[in-house]
C-alpha cells in the first residue's frame, strides 16, 4: 500500500505491531485493526487507533466506519507513527465534519496534556470551498484558500446589503467587500455546502469582477 494515497480523515486497516516481540504481545484476533489519519509528511503517517472497548481509557465514540460492524472508539491519547510495512489496506474516508470534530477534540486534550508524536500546531482543519461555517456567532462562506488561511464573506439575514445568494433554499444578504481570513487551524463548525451549481451562482453575481483573480 503506497502511503502516498493517504490523506487526512483516511481510515486504514493496519497491525498494531511494529516488531516481534509487540506482536507476540497482542491477542492474535487483535493484532489488526482501524485507525484514523491525521497527519502526513513524507515519510511518516500519524494516526489514532480504534478499538470496539467502549470501557478504554478516554475512548471518543466515533460510531460504525465502512462494513466494520462493531462500534468504533477512538483512543485519542495514543497517536501513533505507523510505517508503511504496517499498512494492509484503506476502508474508507470520514469527511470534513467528522475529522473536525475529532480534531477539536484532541486539541481540547493537548491544551491539558502533552501527547507523545503530536502537538498543537500538527492540527490542521479542513473545509471545502463552499462550506458555510459559523465562528464568534457569524456565518462565513468559504469562497478560496492559501496555504495558512480560508478566504470568506459573512453572511447576514437580515439588513441593508447590495447583493443575496441562496445556499440549500436559504437566503443570505452580503457585500462583496465584506471579506474575512479564517485560520486553517482553528476550528469552526459546518452548517452547510454549496452545490456546484451555487458556488458557480455565487461566483457570477458576487465576484463578477474578480473571478479570474478567485479562480487563477
Amino acid at each position: 500500500m503506497d502511503i502516498n494515497d493517504l490523506n487526512i480523515g483516511d481510515v486504514v486497516w493496519a497491525r498494531r505491531y511494529s516488531n516481534t516481540k509487540q506482536k507476540n504481545m497482542i491477542k492474535c484476533n487483535h493484532r489488526e485493526g482501524p485507525f484514523i489519519v491525521i497527519k502526513k509528511t513524507r515519510k511518516r503517517v500519524y494516526a489514532i487507533p480504534c478499538t470496539s472497548n467502549r470501557n478504554a481509557w478516554n475512548a471518543y465514540k466515533l460510531g460504525k466506519i465502512g462494513s466494520y460492524s462493531k462500534i468504533t472508539y477512538l483512543l485519542l491519547e495514543q497517536v501513533t507513527i505507523i510505517g508503511k510495512y504496517r499498512f494492509i489496506k484503506k476502508v474508507c474516508s470520514l469527511d470534513n465534519k467528522k475529522i473536525n470534530e475529532i480534531m477539536n477534540r484532541l486539541e481540547k486534550i493537548l491544551s491539558r496534556r502533552k501527547i507523545r508524536f503530536f502537538s498543537n500546531k500538527d492540527i490542521i482543519y479542513n473545509y471545502n470551498i463552499g462550506d458555510v461555517v459559523k465562528y464568534l456567532g457569524s456565518k462565513y462562506y468559504i469562497y478560496s484558500e492559501s496555504i495558512d488561511y480560508y478566504n470568506c464573506i459573512i453572511l447576514h439575514k437580515t439588513g441593508l446589503f447590495k447583493k443575496n445568494i441562496r445556499i440549500n433554499a436559504e437566503k443570505y444578504l452580503l457585500n462583496s467587500e465584506d471579506s474575512r481570513s479564517l485560520s486553517k487551524y482553528r476550528y469552526y463548525e459546518i452548517l452547510e455546502s454549496a452545490s456546484n451549481i451555487e458556488q458557480i451562482n455565487i461566483l457570477e453575481k458576487v465576484f463578477i469582477l474578480d473571478i479570474y483573480q478567485i479562480c487563477y
